[in-house]
């Protein structure tokens, strides 16, 4: 069962908009949300993805998730980074 957290995520995944991304992952900053508390969702959410491998769409979603993980992590543009420690 996915938290609301982990839908949020996933529905930016699915999305593929880097600004909205943006925005969700700093309103969950703004809120207190630590980026080692946001990762550890995302994560979990992709190893519940990547364990149904037979599924196109699991796997499509799994691909979009490392995405969002990297913007979580700072791997991304200067411009798309969310926490700054």
């Amino acid at each position: 069962m996915m938290s609301s957290l982990q839908e949020g995520l996933l529905a930016c995944a699915r999305k593929q908009d880097q600004t909205a991304t943006y925005i969700h992952l700093a309103s969950l900053r703004d809120s207190g949300k630590s980026k080692q508390e946001v990762y550890a969702e995302a994560l979990d959410l992709l190893k519940q993805l990547r364990s149904n491998r037979y599924s196109a769409k699991a796997t499509a979603d799994a691909d979009a998730l490392c995405d969002v993980m990297d913007m979580i992590v700072g791997f991304c543009s200067p411009q798309w980074t969310v926490w700054t420690t």
